[in-house]
């Protein structure tokens, strides 16, 4: 079958909850193959995804992800083309330039198929999902656009990324496949049914939440040495192709080295964080980081910026900061900040999702720059060109460079900061990359904790202020069940997973650096909910998607990949929370979660450190910090809170308890029977809810937390 032939060549890099618009707008206009003529407009006009609202006046007549497209498919017995992308994703924009703004293209489509467009970080559960199904068909490749077709009951057959208009390099053009998938889908339609239903058996198949089993005894440091090897000290990064931050193994290996006093934890952490710091993944004017580079040596960058990247580097680079003494990574911590304060906060306090790599019609041209461009821009511009290795060969297209900084070159030097500031100034008159201005909640739980980690270590109340906005706003949408949307705006989809456990991890994260009660009464809602919402009572895995969405498979994601792994830090949350003796966390969740991912920590725990790092948590003794004060502002609480802050202090929970505060805490069983001296604050050091003396002088505090933990 000339259809089946393809699926291998081509590739690259129940109750529905569809994703609800505003009213459907009336006017639908849309081309047929004797209709070539615009304007055009279809259902994603009033969508609130910009990603989605970008289409909405492409001449393909899309459907949003729903039951209505589904049916349209049935009554007219036609195979369903889903297209999966997001706003900053590059080859998404070409596709889309390219095919889905061609009017010959989508008629075509349009008399032949039923289209469907998803934004991937509305529906992160739809992606997962038909990622799978790309990879299933593809080889294990896989990106975005994602481009599949599907029978009308939602069963994938045939997939791949992008596709040219035409055929080149071996890819065939998206019209001759729609035109080839058509004639199969009327000729050889058992064919096509048969091999759905393989392919829906193997998604199942990879879905199976059955398994259990023990968790391997020292599965950090299994999981960190297996990261070792994989590591490179030539390029620093873990590609070799390319290079992506992977930042969920740099907290682990942050937080492994602070823990066991690991130093070979701490050196590839620390190497890593110089790479990118010098590297053209850094945005060295603006502050930030883009996506990940299209090198293995941190340089060319593909240049879209997106949230959760930044909030998580936010507070690896202030934790970095603290536990190897490097000034220069508290410094990239305050950039980073500033940028998502600047240029991703809204006025309401939440967080955008992310900008694009392209402006002026092509990707990265807002951030790069000629020799003759600095020279017109900046007086001083010798000094800069030197040091950030401009040449007039360049190393990005048409002789241009993305910055990066030459081994040895200070950047704090007060003449390269003056430059780049007035580099910065000129290059803030050039058309700016798009912003993706939906807010979605995970990633503002990421921003919210990441501000509140790096302002308490690096003592910036800004940043704290930072998280208190987003928080307070992304909470007024949480409903009185706990329930959270995915993004924020009315009739939403449901929250997912990582929503509960990204938001309820930095609203501890926020208590641990304000002490509003607020905020850890909050997380312990969110958690109680995510366990109702999102756990099987028989095996104790975490499914992504919630219980009331109806999807072909329902399925889980054990491992870190750009976000970090939902069930790891489900049970993150559910640990620190169980340490602060919340009343609505047990045991048995935690211990079952690690039970179900026991397999994956025997095989990969290197894949999967946000697991292997509760399973440490689990296997040792946490420490709870109780600091009863008179008021927040005794200076003896505050002596006590530097001592605290001066150290990096995994598996360690603090809470600081005041005489307004006991009531609204007195669910929790850490806080009970903790009361300040009748001369200030009183400390309490306990582990496992087993309290050392109490300790009311700062030298016996520094000298009691500081102890080794065993």
């Amino acid at each position: 079958m000339k259809l089946l032939s393809l699926l291998f060549l081509f590739s690259c890099g129940g109750n529905e909850s569809p994703v609800q618009t505003a009213t459907q707008p009336t006017n639908l206009r849309s081309a047929t193959t004797t209709q070539l003529e615009g304007p055009w407009s279809n259902r994603l006009q009033t969508a609130d995804s910009p990603y989605l609202k970008m289409h909405g006046e492409d001449p393909i007549n899309w459907y949003p992800w729903g039951d209505e497209a589904f049916a349209e498919a049935k009554r007219r017995n036609l195979p369903v083309f889903l297209s999966i992308g997001y706003y900053a994703c590059h080859w998404c924009h070409v596709m889309h330039k390219e095919s889905f703004k061609n009017a010959e293209v989508a008629g075509y489509l349009n008399e032949h198929f039923v289209a469907i467009k998803v934004d991937r970080e509305e529906r992160p559960d739809i992606d997962a999902l038909y990622m799978d199904a790309v990879h299933i068909l593809n080889r294990n490749n896989g990106g975005w656009p994602a481009s599949l077709w599907l029978t009308p009951d939602r069963k994938p057959f045939f997939a791949g990324t992008y596709f040219p208009p035409k055929t080149r390099q071996n890819r065939p053009g998206f019209l001759e496949l729609l035109q080839q998938i058509s004639q199969d889908w009327v000729t050889k339609s058992a064919d096509i049914d048969g091999y759905a239903e393989q392919v829906h058996t193997r998604l199942l198949k990879r879905a199976d939440m059955s398994s259990s089993g023990t968790v391997p005894v020292g599965v950090a440091q299994e999981a960190a040495v297996r990261m070792y090897r994989g590591w490179s000290p030539e390029n620093r990064g873990w590609g070799t192709r390319n290079q992506f931050p992977m930042t969920s193994s740099l907290q682990f290996l942050l937080w492994h080295g602070a823990i066991h006093d690991n130093e070979t934890s701490m050196k590839i952490a620390r190497s890593q964080l110089h790479a990118m710091d010098q590297g053209g993944i850094h945005d060295h004017l603006g502050g930030g980081f883009h996506r990940y580079t299209v090198d293995p040596n941190w340089e060319i960058p593909h240049f879209e910026k997106m949230l959760y990247d930044n909030a998580q580097l936010l507070a690896v680079y202030a934790e970095a900061s603290v536990l190897l003494d490097e000034p220069r990574f508290a410094q990239v911590a305050r950039d980073t900040g500033d940028f998502l304060i600047n240029e991703m906060q809204s006025s309401d306090g939440a967080f955008m999702s992310s900008q694009s790599a392209d402006s002026e019609g092509s990707e990265g041209t807002f951030y790069v720059w000629t020799p003759a461009q600095i020279r017109a821009a900046v007086p001083q511009a010798e000094a800069l060109i030197d040091a950030y290795g401009v040449t007039d060969k360049g190393n990005f297209e048409e002789h241009r460079n993305v910055l990066i900084r030459k081994q040895g070159v200070d950047p704090e030097a007060e003449e390269l900061r003056a430059i780049r500031k007035s580099l910065y100034d000129v290059r803030s008159k050039r058309e700016h990359p798009p912003t993706d201005e939906k807010f979605v909640v995970a990633w503002n739980g990421l921003a919210i904790g990441g501000f509140a980690r790096a302002g308490r270590l690096l003592e910036e109340p800004r940043f704290i202020a930072a998280a208190q906005r987003a928080a307070t706003h992304v909470l007024k949408y949480q409903d009185t069940n706990g329930m959270l949307p995915r993004i924020l705006v009315e009739n939403a989809p449901n929250g997912v997973l990582e929503d509960y456990a990204f938001l309820g991890e930095g609203l501890l994260d926020l208590y641990e650096a304000d002490g509003n009660p607020r905020w850890i009464q909050a997380a312990n809602t969110t958690a109680k909910t995510m366990l109702e919402r999102f756990r099987d009572s028989k095996t104790g895995g975490f499914y992504q998607a919630d219980k009331d969405v109806s999807l072909l498979v329902r399925k889980t994601d054990l491992t870190d990949d750009a976000e970090p792994s939902g069930p790891g830090r489900a049970l993150r949350l559910l640990s620190r929370l169980r340490s602060y003796g919340a009343p609505d966390v047990g045991i048995e969740p935690i211990d079952q979660g690690l039970s179900h991912a026991a397999w994956i920590l025997e095989r990969a725990p290197n894949s999967a450190p946000s697991l292997a790092e509760v399973a440490d948590r689990q296997a040792r003794r946490s420490t709870e910090i109780v600091i009863a004060s008179p008021d927040r502002n005794h200076p003896t609480l505050e002596a006590m809170l530097d001592v605290f802050n001066a150290k990096l202090r995994p598996h360690t929970v603090l809470a600081v308890l005041t005489p307004d505060d006991t009531q609204a805490l007195s669910s929790f069983s850490a806080m009970i029977g903790k009361e300040s001296s009748e001369e200030g604050p009183r400390a309490y050091v306990c582990h496992d809810g087993i309290c050392k003396q109490p300790s009311d002088s700062l030298d016996d505090f520094k000298s009691q937390v500081d102890g080794k933990e065993h």
